[in-house]
Parts: C-alpha cells; sequence; structure tokens
C-alpha cells in the first residue's frame, strides 16, 4: 500500500497490525499456570485478528494499481515510506520477551486422547526457564538421545543416527528423585498407586484397522488429572521394571500407553528427560483437522476441521 501511494491506509494498518502483534506476545508472559478460558478466547482472537488485518491490506493494497494524483512520490520516497512502516515490526522481536508463542503440530497418536493427529497447538515457548516442572505437565523437549539402557555397541549404532534436534511432547510423571514403576496398567510413583477409573471406550485408529481401546481417568493427586487409553494391562509396556529418576532429570510417559515411544522404552532415545532439554509448555489446540481435504480443497475445509477441538485447553 505505501509502495503505491495509499500512505494513510498503510499506517492505519501497521498500527493495527503492530498493537495486535504485542498484545499477542504479551500474552504468552501473562499464561497462568491453569489457564483460563477468557484467556484461550484473548489469544485465539487476537491471532484471528492479526491474519484479518493482514488480509484486509493485502486486498486494499491491490485495489491501488496506481499512485493516487496528490500523493506522488519519486520512487525511493515511497520506498523509504515502506521501510519506515516496516522497522517497527522487527524492533518487536527485539523486545525482551522471556516467552513467546510457537505453533507446534501434532503428527503421531502417542498423546491420544488428550493430543490428536492433525492439532495445531500453540505453546508457551521458554515456560520451563521461569516454572519448576511439575507431575502432569505437559512438556515440549528436544530428544535426549538417550540409549544407556542399550548394550554399549547398540547404543553407539543408536546415537550415531539419532537426531538431538527432534523435538517429542509427552507427559511429566516423575520429579527428580521419584520411584516410578507400571504394574498392569497402574502407574505408581514413590510406593503410591495412581488413582484410576474407567471412562469408556476409544476407538484407536492407529494401525491397519480401528481398535477398541479402553480410557481411563487417571489421578496422580487431588488437583492433578487426565485422560488416559490403555490396551491391555498384559501389554508390556504396561509392566516394568522400577526406575529412580536421577537428580535434574524427569520421567515422562505418552498419554496412549501401548503407543507411545517413551522413558519405559529403551530403544526410543527419550530416558531420562535432561531439564536443560525442556522447551515448552503446550497451552491450548490453535487449530485441528481430521486429514480429510488437501490444502487446496477449500470446499472440504468445513467438514474437514474439528471444530470442537479449536480452543481446547491443553492440561
Amino acid at each position: 500500500m505505501a509502495l503505491r501511494g495509499a500512505y494513510r491506509s498503510a499506517g492505519a494498518f501497521a498500527a493495527a497490525a503492530i498493537v495486535t502483534l504485542l498484545l499477542f506476545k504479551v500474552m504468552s508472559d501473562a499464561w497462568p499456570a491453569r489457564a483460563a478460558l477468557m484467556s484461550v478466547a484473548i489469544t485465539v482472537g487476537l491471532g484471528f485478528a492479526i491474519f484479518a488485518i493482514l488480509a484486509a491490506a493485502a486486498i486494499d493494497a491491490v485495489r491501488f494499481r496506481k499512485n493516487r494524483p496528490s500523493r506522488r512520490r519519486v520512487w525511493w520516497q515511497r520506498y523509504l515510506i515502506y521501510a519506515g512502516l516496516m522497522i517497527p515490526f522487527g524492533l518487536i522481536q527485539l523486545l525482551p520477551n522471556r516467552l513467546h508463542w510457537q505453533s507446534f503440530s501434532i503428527p503421531s497418536s502417542s498423546m491420544e486422547p488428550t493430543l490428536a493427529v492433525g492439532d495445531v497447538i500453540l505453546v508457551v515457548d521458554g515456560y520451563y526457564q521461569a516454572h519448576a516442572p511439575q507431575r502432569g505437565d505437559l512438556v515440549v523437549f528436544n530428544l535426549p538421545c538417550n540409549y544407556s539402557a542399550l548394550e554399549p555397541a547398540l547404543a553407539a549404532q543408536y546415537r550415531k543416527r539419532c537426531n538431538t534436534s527432534a523435538d517429542f511432547i509427552k507427559r511429566i510423571v516423575g520429579l527428580p528423585g521419584d520411584h516410578i514403576q507400571i504394574k498392569r496398567g497402574i502407574l505408581t510413583v514413590n510406593d503410591t498407586p495412581a488413582a484410576r477409573q474407567a471412562d469408556g471406550y476409544y476407538l484407536f485408529m492407529e494401525g491397519v484397522k480401528p481398535e477398541t481401546w479402553q480410557k481411563y481417568r487417571e489421578r496422580l493427586s487431588p488437583d492433578i488429572d487426565y485422560d488416559i487409553v490403555i490396551k491391555a494391562d498384559v501389554e508390556s509396556l504396561e509392566n516394568t521394571d522400577p526406575y529412580t529418576v536421577p537428580p535434574d532429570r524427569y520421567f515422562v510417559l505418552g498419554d496412549s500407553r501401548d503407543n507411545s515411544a517413551d522413558a519405559r522404552d529403551p530403544f526410543s532415545g527419550i530416558g531420562f528427560v535432561p531439564a536443560a532439554n525442556l522447551l515448552a509448555r503446550p497451552a491450548f489446540v490453535q487449530y485441528s483437522t481430521n486429514g480429510s481435504a488437501a490444502w487446496w480443497q477449500i470446499w472440504k475445509w468445513p467438514s474437514a476441521i474439528r471444530w470442537s477441538r479449536i480452543g481446547q485447553i491443553l492440561q
């Protein structure tokens, strides 16, 4: 718009976008430990507002195919005005901000039913630099490439192929010093079995054909509970040796207990996750699709979008 001579309109759109971006960034710092629905509504609203402003500005810019007679300037003046409007966007990125939003897509079903394949979530990056991890927290972390439970020669082979920049998302169930064990599907923390209550069945779509798994509400403490799904209590992952979490390490599990590469699996490379590898805390579902529509099949979008998941708080 500025390059075509619509200086007032360009300034107005730029000001609106800058204010909205600043508010969006502030919401990541203001995100409470127990997220409120109002925080989700404000953050989602600001996200949609940013896209709406950019779309409106692009549409309006197309209307100006040549400079208005009263606002003709030489080409370098138009570029100078354009640069002046863009500088604030760069300065926003330089503002000191301990926390910031980051989008994260879910590629696997290891966290069902909490997270589904096709979910796009917003996470608070840097959250664990300012907050101590707690049992029950969802966490995004870098793969530690820990194969210490394997034979040295085999561990070396796996470690050579391991990608330390890969991001995983799991749930923290063990803190440093905790004793962890799973017996017949029951998670035990420090010799205290986690209470679990059957909550119907879950249709698990992973694999050649759908399977019906048992869904439970697992409770680690009076104020920490979440949904998990289990294929059967006799599965190998539901009966483990005891673990003792080392200092400055965390024990993580997937909510889909029989379909998760996590701390129980010596071939996963996860092991005990170092505190330095903890990156972000998931906040809420930003967008979700069942994958039935390609990006260009606009007419299929309404049926492909999982509307009920958008805005869902992740705990």
